[in-house]
């Protein structure tokens, strides 16, 4: 039996923070790195940003 296997790179590609990473062996996904990211000046108020899962929540569905 071959498993598929998929890499994910979800936000923080060429930017500094905010990464994640995912891999999805055939039904199961792992994430990997699921870092945050500090806000610039522009987010007042804002203490940390962090990334979207809404991409693993629709595909655990």
């Amino acid at each position: 039996m071959t498993q598929q296997i998929k890499i994910m790179m979800l936000g923080g590609v060429r930017e500094n923070g905010k990464n994640m990473y995912g891999v999805q062996v055939d039904d199961e996904i792992f994430v990997l790195d699921a870092g945050l990211k500090y806000p610039d000046s522009s987010l007042l108020g804002i203490d940390i940003v962090i990334p979207d899962l809404q991409f693993f929540c629709r595909l655990w569905r």
